[in-house]
């Protein structure tokens, strides 16, 4: 059945044209998305606009889910106007886009494009939306069925619809429900689930508790006068969390068993009594150590808060996949499972997930379409506060075996003459409507070549869900001689984990060993700045001196003043990654982890650090040459100074605070 809005209709058929995003607003079920993508699309089409011309995009949909990415999302746009004439944009559950806003400010800049967007969550809830898009933005309010709107769908007299749409309202769903039941059902999730949820979002309500317990109240006595006394006494009677301010309570240790009191009481206010008496003015934590007559100590916590008075401390949920930590949204493939965790400062509380678990930490598995997950905490004064996650999946996993050693989310690998590689990538077998297309021909899932000779290149063309995607698989054959590097100044990257191999040496300290470290920032740089010089022997072979303090990378990867290892460098052809090895040889690999395996006999088949160029700040380099005089010295930016310069100086090739 279709329920006209001719109120609505006509505002949006006014705003045509006018230069603004047309932003539709309204509570939850209201008939917003039924009045854009049905009505007003439906008008269009009747005026002779065409469907090509008329763009369309559910981000609630699971099939766009890749457009929630506000580039992908504004070239798709772009790519759909092929000429002068108008386009319409009909956008619905907008929020679920990053950076919408601009977004959509941006769509205004294209002449021919007009705007129209829907939106569900706490923010279109708000007048203030309209801000958002810096006075371009023309508001369109929806409210639910009027009463001579409902009428057109009630089949009975107008006292009878009265009655009903009095008991009921005029939320179009619950209009076309079967009977009573089903419409009684139906508000009361739609209260539960999402009404009170977009409140406590949407004003940041603190005890949503006492809120819904409020609303209850306010709904029970509707038509009759609202009594603030009453509404006091009722909350007093009802609520039991926490106690009322300004209440005197006496804190009564015991000991077990009875045992007799020979010891000493302390508590952490000063006092040396066994019992306290406290006025809950604020909340607090009692805590009381008992100390035995043996010297045994034991403790005991009051935990006390006035109703009201806690402020909910902020919780935090956060998810570790893949060395990558997020807090917002998190990527994971289809089968894996991954572990939520959810933290607050305050120590006293409890957790409660959308998913009904109770604990800080969840596992969740099994997902199969991308889900939002919420946690609660409550603290000891019934104050709640909120956070969200949201896990999106993906379906299609690239990996590789080399000798049957399987590597998965990789597509390059290094290998020997005569190794055996297979580029097969990993789909669950749930899917039974993806197709393979390699460059070779094959149509199957994977392909396999044996005792290969030479770089082995392949691209595979992959459709699922009616999208086609495409992954190029590489292995790449090992140089067999070592490779000449220009000498200089290099930063050595770990390009899988994105850190830096870094001199871990300590002011007074005669050892320390080098580790692959984020990467610092300003002076602390130079510790990851190493001098890369040719010693010539057997072969292009080479010292890697680190800039901090002169010192050599030798053999487990110890930092010497005097002694000096020669490093090979190895690149496989036609990349710009090398592997680094000592005299012994030995090579150096970097595990999943980030760890560091120097003991490794046998060239890995991961690509472990590139080399990048490092430019010497001003001064460093006449520093590093002039190890003669015990008399020059310079600040940090390179510059000379005298005796008397007081900081941080450079002196024969050393660090020194002069105070």
């Amino acid at each position: 059945m279709i329920i006209e809005r001719k109120k609505y209709m006509q505002q949006l058929v006014q705003s045509k044209h006018n230069g603004l995003v047309k932003i539709i607003t309204g509570i939850r079920r209201c008939g917003k998305s039924f009045l854009l993508f049905n009505l007003f699309k439906s008008q269009l089409e009747k005026e002779g606009i065409d469907k090509e011309h008329i763009i369309e995009m559910a981000f609630d949909d699971f099939a766009n889910r890749e457009y929630r990415d506000p580039e992908k999302f504004y070239q798709y746009v772009k790519a759909q106007i092929k000429d002068g004439r108008m386009y319409y944009v009909l956008l619905d559950e907008v929020q679920m886009m990053d950076q919408f806003e601009d977004v959509l400010n941006g769509l205004l800049h294209i002449p021919n494009v007009d705007v129209y967007v829907t939106g569900s969550n706490a923010k279109f809830l708000s007048k203030d939306i309209i801000t958002e898009f810096r006075g371009r933005g023309y508001q369109i309010h929806v409210s639910p069925l009027s009463f001579s709107e409902f009428m057109t769908t009630y089949n009975g007299s107008k006292e009878d619809g009265w009655i009903e749409y009095l008991q009921y309202g005029g939320l179009p769903p619950v209009v076309l429900q079967p009977n009573d039941e089903e419409k009684i059902k139906f508000l009361k999730d739609l209260w539960q689930e999402t009404y009170l949820i977009d409140i406590f979002n949407r004003n940041h309500i603190k005890n949503n508790a006492e809120l819904e317990e409020l609303l209850c109240m306010l709904a029970s006595g509707i038509g009759g006068l609202i009594n603030p006394q009453k509404l006091s006494n009722t909350f007093k009677t009802n609520n039991n969390t926490g106690v009322a301010k300004g209440t005197v309570i006496q804190l009564l240790p015991q000991l077990r068993n009875g045992s007799e009191d020979s010891g000493q009481w302390q508590w952490n206010t000063g006092e040396t009594t066994r019992n306290l008496t406290v006025t809950t003015n604020e909340s607090y934590v009692y805590r009381v150590c008992y100390t035995h007559k043996h010297g045994v100590k034991s403790y005991l916590c009051f935990s006390l808060a006035p109703h009201g008075d806690c402020e909910p401390p902020p919780v935090e949920v956060s998810a570790t996949y893949n060395g990558v930590t997020a807090t917002d949204s998190i990527t994971i493939f289809y089968d894996d499972a991954i572990t939520l965790k959810a933290t607050s400062k305050d120590g006293f509380g409890s957790f409660a997930w959308s998913t009904g678990a109770t604990s800080s930490n969840i596992t969740v598995k099994n997902l199969r379409n991308d889900t939002l997950f919420t946690v609660a905490f409550k603290n000891q004064g019934g104050a709640i506060s909120y956070d969200t996650i949201r896990v999106h999946l993906k379906y299609f996993r690239p990996q590789m075996a080399v000798n049957g050693k399987v590597k998965v989310d990789t597509v390059q690998c290094l290998c020997q003459p005569g190794d055996k590689v297979a580029f097969a990538p990993y789909v669950p077998s749930t899917f039974k409507d993806i197709r393979f297309q390699w460059s070779s021909g094959s149509t199957e899932r994977s392909v396999t070549y044996n005792d290969i000779q030479t770089t082995m290149v392949a691209t595979l063309v992959y459709t699922l869900f009616g999208k086609s995607d495409t992954v190029c698989y590489v292995a790449y054959l090992s140089d067999t001689l070592d490779s000449a590097i220009p000498e200089g100044y290099y930063l050595i990257r770990d390009r899988f984990h994105d850190t830096y191999l870094t001199n871990n040496t300590v002011e007074g300290l005669p050892y320390a060993n080098a580790t692959f470290t984020a990467k610092k920032e300003s002076d602390a740089l130079q510790q990851q700045a190493w001098k890369v010089t040719n010693e010539n022997v057997d072969g292009p072979c080479y010292d890697l001196q680190n800039l901090a303090d002169q010192r050599y990378l030798a053999l487990s990867m110890r930092m010497t003043a005097s002694t000096r290892t020669p490093y090979y460098f190895r690149k496989a052809t036609g990349t710009q990654w090398y592997h680094l090895r000592n005299k012994r040889p030995c090579y150096f690999t970097i595990n999943d982890d980030g760890t560091v395996d120097h003991t490794t006999y046998y060239v890995p088949t991961n690509f472990p650090v590139e080399l990048i160029p490092y430019t010497l700040p001003a001064g460093i380099h006449d520093i590093h040459a002039d190890k003669v005089s015990d008399d020059k010295r310079y600040n940090i930016q390179g510059q000379r100074v005298g005796a008397d310069y007081k900081g941080l100086i450079i002196h024969n090739g050393k660090k020194y605070i002069i105070r």
